[in-house]
């Protein structure tokens, strides 16, 4: 007679058959009911743990490279829907900026500059304006599309032919505000030459080296955006060794950036 010991023994292994096999079937099952309800990763994952000795090995692996192929699929036509997408977002945005350029070609045409005269901060506005202009005039230039290309070579000529027309008033009329504001601190300023592209200061507080340089610094910004080309520094209206800077900046024509 077989003792205890051999007896609990053979229980033992044999529940351990018993939930082997049970545990391999309920892997093959729970990965057809996956599949059923197109989990697919769930699914896969279940199929994975069929051992090569369960009757189901088999049907697992087929339902393996079944749901490979459906995965494949499903990445191709999320790829086909993604590039439909985004043909039709590009569409979208090329009829978006054809429309602001042709838009912007006829703010250019009632463009009225007198508008931003008299105040600096109107200037900068201004200037402001003419670089949205030029972001506009480059994003038609990079489209794909040879209508938007043409119509940005219009906005592009409009703009320049305004930029040369207007910041010659821009720096004329910037001088007049700050010998207006200065006048009280005993300082003129006058723009000289073609374009008025030279800024010219006279005050005793230009005797001073100084105040010359914290000038030119304080102003040096705006000075760049309006396109002077120089500036003077006087103490008195005759001074012949007055103190000037040359300043390195674009021709009106050329498109603004800020």
């Amino acid at each position: 007679m077989r003792s205890m010991k051999q007896n609990l023994y053979i229980s033992v292994l044999i529940l351990s058959l018993i939930f082997i096999l049970s545990n391999c079937t309920n892997n093959y099952e729970e990965g057809v009911k996956s599949f059923d309800k197109k989990n697919y990763d769930r699914a896969l994952s279940s199929f994975k743990e069929v051992k090569e000795t369960d009757k189901n090995f088999d049907l697992a692996q087929g339902k393996i490279r079944e749901i490979d192929s459906i995965k494949t699929q499903i990445r191709i036509e999320k790829e086909r829907q993604d590039s439909i997408e985004k043909v039709e977002q590009r569409k979208k945005e090329s009829e978006e900026l054809k429309n602001k350029v042709i838009r912007e070609i006829e703010g250019v045409k009632t463009f009225n500059g007198s508008t931003y005269r008299n105040d600096v901060s109107s200037l900068q506005i201004e200037i402001a304006l003419f670089a949205a202009w030029a972001k506009i005039i480059g994003e038609a230039d990079y489209s794909l599309d040879n209508e938007i290309n043409n119509l940005g070579k219009t906005l592009k000529s409009k703009v320049i032919a305004l930029q040369k027309a207007e910041f010659p008033k821009m720096r004329k009329n910037y001088g007049e505000i700050l010998n207006k504001k200065l006048w009280s601190e005993n300082i003129s300023v006058i723009t000289k030459g073609v374009g008025h592209t030279t800024l010219e200061f006279t005050g005793g507080i230009f005797a001073s080296n100084k105040n010359k340089q914290d000038f030119q610094e304080t102003l040096y910004d705006i000075l760049s955006q309006l396109k002077f080309k120089r500036v003077n520094y006087k103490w008195y209206e005759y001074d012949d060794e007055y103190t000037y800077y040359s300043m390195k900046t674009e021709q009106d024509g050329e498109l603004v950036e800020l």
